[in-house]
């Protein structure tokens, strides 16, 4: 990565950033000089340009210079950014179905469609507009049109209108779930899971990515018994104990390194061709 730095631009709120995203790096991923240069690019660079990326897989993906919109970490740490985006090809292969619910700007989806090819199918779910449209772009820049379908709304545990309160102002802890006193929301449309399935007439489903900022069970009970024929892999951010109420016969493998869980069959993870490191992963009945 070339990067020309003028030094007159570090300006204290710049090294503020850098200082804040060193301690995030601290004892959870490997600090190589390239993320810091990526670091220090986007402290110097305007709010207002798009952070540009490929990955080792060659796939491209743009994301917004702003704190809390999940372009940021996409671009300082590519596929690294979440260990389960490198899994993905353990558990998904040509012509699967992947749902993506909280995609962002679609860090999993184009990775799941990438593996999946032109027989596959992706249905990514992301409710915040400015964020769905860099979504959908990112979809158009890896000609990934016919694979994926890009939906403007959330998934919940009941189909209608609702409210997608602004957390803490930041796009990444957006949620249907108030978290603070805060009191701005925008108008969006909700979709549980049961319904998800009949609206988009899906017959199979193999892996589902939840990231929806405190409602991952709820969407879970949604289709209890879509997930019990399917017996997709679910990854969720966050984990309660009442899941293992829906989840009958599956093994939970918790990172240690961040908070999401992929929650396995047993008749998958029985036959996996990776194993799990004890330093990185826990692994739960």
């Amino acid at each position: 990565m070339k990067l020309i730095l003028n030094l007159k631009y570090l300006n204290v709120q710049s090294m503020g950033y850098i200082k804040s995203r060193l301690s995030e790096f601290n004892g959870r991923y490997k600090l190589t000089l390239t993320k810091l240069l990526r670091m220090v690019f986007i402290a110097i660079s305007p709010r207002s340009i798009k952070l540009k990326s490929t990955l080792k897989s060659g796939i491209k993906i743009t994301g917004f210079n702003r704190p809390g919109w999940g372009g940021r970490g996409v671009f300082i740490s590519r596929e690294d950014i979440e260990p389960e985006v490198k899994l993905l090809k353990f558990f998904l292969k040509k012509g699967d179905c992947f749902i993506d619910i909280g995609a962002n700007v679609g860090l999993y989806t184009l990775s799941a469609a990438n593996i999946l090819g032109s027989q596959g199918k992706v249905i990514s779910y992301e409710p915040i507009p400015s964020i769905f449209n860099n979504l959908s772009e990112n979809v158009s820049l890896n000609n990934f049109q016919t694979i994926v379908s890009c939906r403007n709304m959330c998934v919940d545990n009941f189909t209608g209108s609702s409210k997608l309160w602004m957390n803490f102002d930041r796009p990444v802890s957006f949620s249907l779930k108030k978290q603070t006193d805060v009191e701005k929301y925008i108008h969006t449309f909700s979709v549980c899971l049961k319904d998800l399935v009949v609206f988009e007439k899906l017959d199979k489903i193999d892996y589902i990515k939840i990231d929806a900022e405190g409602k991952e069970l709820d969407i879970i009970q949604s289709g209890k018994n879509e997930i019990l024929k399917f017996r997709p892999v679910v990854q969720l951010e966050g984990w309660r104990e009442e899941m293992k109420n829906v989840f009958l016969d599956y093994k939970f493998v918790h990172s240690i390194n961040n908070r999401n869980t992929l929650v396995i069959p047993n008749e998958i993870f029985e036959n996996l061709s990776i194993s799990f490191d004890k330093k990185d992963w826990r692994i739960h009945e």
